[in-house]
């Protein structure tokens, strides 16, 4: 299958994901030398059409936006161009591997770092804030699946769907220090997302971002190794009798040797003598023969 558009031509190498609306196919482009990769969103609903239309065409449309490629009509389609990458999604790292606060910290913050770079448009933004549509790989480089969908819901429940994604993200991300309470910080700041008190758009991700490194301080300061402690009901019960363990053990040791010397004491007091002395049968080879029929003179 090949479609062109007036200054590329792709191949499809699969499909990866349809529905009613659109069909998404990985292609490369035709005599290309670098083999890269594309994501070609082939889109049908005329409504969705209509909206995306008005979204990508003109001079300099997200010109930042590097992951977004073009936008052309054919076969009676919009087609709307994406580069692809092939990683792991965020979603299936966290489930294959074993992750250190200090990895999923640093991820946290370069899928913010990479949303300040990006400077994607809100509706498409707003369909990408899931760990499986985040694509993360070896090196922490972030890079996203986009959906169309948004371009239809209005502004603000973009806007809540985009916070509401985030605070998903970060969820799923410290998920072991909320179940173990090991940091109240890291609740407060998710709860600071599903408020939403932010604003829309660059300045709101800007200051999401700022309560972030405020945040990656304080996990840095606490954690010492990697870990902070938890702060579970159980724990704060093991950490009590941890605590109170070198007196316990002081106050065992003093009753240990109390006993001792108590024990030393009664036995030099009141000492107990064996019924019946030791006895020796032999003295090295040699029998010892006891005689007991003496005569009255005593030989």
């Amino acid at each position: 299958m090949i479609i062109e558009s007036m200054t590329h031509r792709y191949y499809a190498i699969c499909r990866e994901e349809g529905n009613s609306a659109y069909d998404i196919y990985r292609c490369r482009e035709l005599n290309e030398a670098a083999h890269e990769e594309y994501l070609v969103c082939c889109v049908k609903e005329i409504e969705l059409i209509k909206a995306l239309a008005r979204a990508f065409t003109g001079e300099g449309v997200y010109e930042n936006f590097e992951e977004y490629y073009e936008c052309f009509s054919a076969c009676g389609w919009l087609c709307v161009v994406f580069c692809h990458y092939g990683q792991t999604t965020l979603a299936g790292k966290l489930q294959d591997e074993d992750c250190s606060l200090m990895e999923r910290t640093a991820i946290g913050k370069r899928i913010l770092q990479r949303l300040l770079i990006l400077d994607m448009p809100d509706f498409l933004l707003s369909e990408t804030m899931s760990v499986d549509r985040i694509l993360v790989d070896a090196s922490l480089s972030i890079h996203f699946r986009y959906r169309l969908e948004g371009i239809l819901l209005s502004c603000e429940q973009r806007t809540e769907k985009i916070y509401k994604g985030l605070s998903d993200i970060f969820t799923v991300l410290f998920a072991k220090e909320l179940m173990l309470e090991k940091c109240g910080e890291i609740p407060v700041f998710i709860q600071g997302l599903t408020k939403g008190e932010h604003d829309r758009g660059m300045p709101g991700l800007l200051s999401v971002y700022q309560e972030y490194e405020a945040l990656e301080e304080l996990l840095a300061g606490l954690s010492g190794d990697g870990q902070i402690r938890p702060n579970t009901f159980w724990f704060r019960v093991w950490d009590k009798i941890r605590m109170a363990f070198p007196v316990v053990k002081k106050i065992v040791f003093c009753m240990i040797v109390v006993m001792l010397a108590g024990y030393l004491i009664y036995g030099l007091v009141f000492p107990k003598y064996p019924d019946e002395y030791l006895r020796f049968d032999t003295i090295g080879t040699l029998p010892i023969i006891e005689n007991k029929a003496m005569d009255s003179t005593g030989q």
